[in-house]
């Protein structure tokens, strides 16, 4: 493989173009006399010129290495932000998972609470729903339309 200078090879094409160099070497061949041939030549090395514009750029190592150094720094600050966000998630659980044990302790104190309530009180009424405890006799429950339950008649059962 050989690598050229896209830049340079496009101006020596377009510098021949109409130099003598480039008729001494349609004159060395079966075109010598006919006009529209070397016009052609040099219309093909003008496309040429054109065609070489759309050609990947020469690089430089130094422009690699640029470009390595570039991306490399770019992978390690993804990686950075990636760790933080894990570090934010794992934080996050932690205090979800804190937050989840202490609805549960408040859930079974109130169980515990709601349970002893109904204990001491044999003549209330508890709603099937919520555990809402009432001494007066409602049919349904005042918080959430559930039937209420006479404490006398759960406890003979």
């Amino acid at each position: 493989m050989v690598l050229i200078d896209t830049e340079e090879y496009q101006k020596l094409i377009l510098s021949l173009m109409h130099s003598e160099e480039i008729n001494e070497m349609i004159d060395a061949t079966i075109y010598k006399d006919d006009e529209r041939a070397k016009a052609a030549i040099r219309y093909g090395m003008a496309i040429a010129s054109l065609y070489t514009c759309k050609c990947q750029r020469y690089k430089s190592a130094k422009e690699l290495e640029d470009q390595l150094r570039i991306k490399t720094n770019m992978l390690k600050a993804t990686e950075s932000k990636v760790e933080e966000l894990y570090e934010k998630l794992e934080e996050n659980k932690k205090f979800i998972d804190a937050v989840q044990r202490a609805y549960n302790q408040v859930t079974e104190r109130k169980v515990e609470n709601d349970t002893a309530k109904w204990e001491e009180y044999d003549d209330s009424y508890r709603c099937s729903g919520c555990l809402y405890i009432s001494k007066y006799d409602y049919y349904e429950c005042p918080n959430c339309g559930k039937p209420m339950i006479n404490g006398n008649e759960e406890n003979n059962h």
